[in-house]
């Protein structure tokens, strides 16, 4: 399966609601689950169901069709560690259950992007994990049933495990 292709592009009503919140000085990463944010949620959940095909961009397993809680919005670099990047479209997609609560808030940019970073990272090089945007997840990881195994130190499931 290859990357996301089509990052979301939000409606004008979703734009018109983010740039409120953005406007708020006091809007923080705590705020994502606000009332006022379900219609952005919602959108940001249907364009990745289409788009990633109901599969998780991390393991490859399905993500819920209906439920909000069985296909959790990922924002790919932590919405608590970088909240700039809270809307980026290219840092958000659909996990599953299991890999959100596995995930978390761990920092998926590599050592050196982490002291500089006021735009979003645009090339695969920046991240030390498997980019749904930029990269092809075969060419790092190879899932044969429940079994993973890794071709590149991307696709290394070291990772998840610190």
């Amino acid at each position: 399966m290859t990357k996301i292709n089509n990052p979301i592009a939000f409606s004008e009503a979703a734009e018109k609601i983010i740039s409120e919140k953005l406007a708020d000085p006091n809007f923080t990463h705590q705020n994502w689950s606000d009332e006022d944010l379900l219609e952005v949620r919602q959108e940001i959940r249907q364009h990745y169901r289409g788009e990633q095909r109901l599969t998780c961009s991390y393991c490859r397993n399905p993500i819920s069709s209906r439920s909000a809680s069985g296909a959790s919005i990922e924002h790919i670099i932590p919405k608590s560690q970088y909240p700039q990047f809270i809307f980026e479209p290219k840092n958000l997609c659909l996990i599953c259950p299991d890999c959100n609560e596995i995930k978390r808030k761990k920092d998926s940019l590599n050592f050196l992007e982490r002291n500089n970073v006021k735009r979003y990272p645009r090339v695969s090089r920046s991240f030390k994990i498997v980019h749904p945007h930029y990269d092809v997840y075969s060419d790092h990881i190879i899932k044969a049933n429940r079994a993973y195994i890794d071709l590149t130190p991307k696709g290394a499931l070291d990772y998840w495990c610190v």
